[in-house]
């Protein structure tokens, strides 16, 4: 089952058909603020919602609606939200502006992030649409440490999700092209 994750704004329909396009078969529409309820599910594609809180929001977010995704906060914000506020799909941890070591990347995951996610049934997400907005030195950077948080993950045994994380439609990638890339990595 291919699941993706966008994020609309007005253009829920442009997603659903892009959705459809690229055979995925489940689509959670992320939202900053309770969405109304959805009812665009059709035969071929499986459409949920989904809140997308600030780390400092997440524990009051929780109470609204069951599926809370956070972006990280590349601080010491993070460690808090692994242990204390439990989103269900932390993402783009890669994208702190900390400078790697000499002999380790500084890839926003640690062992004791990786137990406490594990621990605590969250999922850590994987945005193809960091990868595809950023270029040169940067891309390569992200791509490193996705790699060195793919590795933390496997040894940990914590759930991984694959996703475009696309803000426009055309960013939207199937499920082929994202395992396909993702491959390379290792996973």
């Amino acid at each position: 089952m291919s699941t993706d994750i966008v994020f609309p704004n007005g253009n829920e329909r442009e997603f659903i058909q892009m959705a459809e396009r690229l055979g995925i078969s489940e689509l959670v529409l992320a939202y900053s603020r309770p969405p109304n309820a959805l009812s665009s599910s059709t035969p071929k594609l499986k459409v949920r919602s989904a809140i997308l809180a600030q780390p400092n929001q997440v524990q009051a977010t929780k109470h609204k609606a069951g599926f809370v995704i956070t972006k990280a906060a590349a601080n010491e914000q993070d460690r808090f939200l692994f242990e204390k506020a439990k989103p269900s799909i932390i993402f783009d941890l890669e994208q702190s502006a900390r400078p790697d070591g000499l002999f380790q990347r500084n890839s926003g995951l640690n062992h004791i992030m990786a137990a406490l996610a594990a621990k605590n049934e969250i999922t850590i997400g994987f945005s193809f649409s960091s990868i595809l907005n950023s270029s040169g030195f940067r891309r390569a950077q992200i791509i490193g440490r996705m790699a060195q948080n793919l590795v933390l993950c496997r040894k940990y045994k914590v759930k991984t999700l694959f996703a475009s994380f696309a803000h426009s439609p055309p960013e939207m990638r199937s499920e082929h092209d994202l395992k396909s890339f993702f491959g390379l990595l290792g996973v």
